[in-house]
């Protein structure tokens, strides 16, 4: 198909095979496609297969210059069955007019998950980093964050870490509570000097700028992602800002 807005044409094509009524699946041959401006090319034949419960997906890569997609496993209601995800150099660039057009971002992601058993026994676990992270051109860090799914808890356990020229300023461990509506936030957020300028990319230069200094302390963030709340103590060392009403 072709893309009238960017006058870019697109090719995928695969072939559909049925066994049975719960055995079927196709072949994604090499193809290619266009997202905005930038072509994605599937980089070789690989299939995927449907047979009663268990979802099969064979070496299937998705590339662009150095950025690349991989999904290879398989998934069923057999817990060591597994469903692997891996995410090579994507750059957040390309991604972020899709996520946000007020805070342009960039950084490159790198990702190694797994899935298992996501209908009767839910198993989980991820690694992955956001380096040279900017938002608006200001720097932000180097994001690292793991993640394993907790049965017992029903939550998704999640460590991560920020560091800025090379060192850690910011870490958090806690779990995210996939079922739970009103209270699925329970984190414990450590601040060691995080560099706050980074926060200018969120402010209008023409209310408050040039915002500098550093927090330290410990806060507890609970609540939900729509209502969160945080409690703690916390202090903003060698803090600053122009205020342009003021002048100063």
């Amino acid at each position: 198909w072709k893309n009238l807005a960017h006058n870019k044409t697109s090719k995928i094509s695969w072939d559909t095979h049925v066994k049975d009524s719960d055995h079927y699946g196709f072949k994604l041959n090499p193809s290619f496609f266009y997202i905005k401006d930038h072509q994605w090319d599937i980089s070789h034949a690989s299939n995927v297969e449907f047979k009663s419960d268990t979802i099969r997906v064979d070496a299937f890569e998705l590339s662009r210059n150095a950025q690349k997609i991989l999904i290879d496993g398989q998934v069923s209601d057999n817990v060591r069955d597994k469903l692997q995800f891996e995410v090579e150099d994507l750059e957040l660039a390309e991604l972020s007019p899709f996520i946000t057009t007020d805070y342009p971002m960039s950084g490159i992601i790198n990702l190694n998950a797994s899935v298992s058993d996501p209908l009767h026994n839910l198993g989980y676990e991820g690694e992955g980093s956001l380096k040279k992270f900017f938002v608006k051109n200001q720097k932000v860090g180097d994001l690292n964050i793991t993640s394993v799914w907790d049965d017992l808890k029903r939550g998704i356990k999640t460590t991560g870490n920020l560091y800025y020229a090379d060192e850690k300023t910011f870490d958090f461990d806690g779990y995210y509570y996939l079922f739970e509506e009103d209270e699925n936030l329970d984190f414990d957020l450590n601040f060691d000097l995080t560099n706050l300028q980074f926060t200018n990319a969120f402010m209008d230069p023409d209310v408050v700028s040039e915002i500098r200094g550093f927090l330290d302390g410990k806060l507890h963030l609970s609540g939900n992602t729509s209502l969160p709340i945080l409690a703690g103590d916390i202090a903003l060392r060698s803090g600053s800002a122009y205020v342009d009403l003021l002048g100063v």
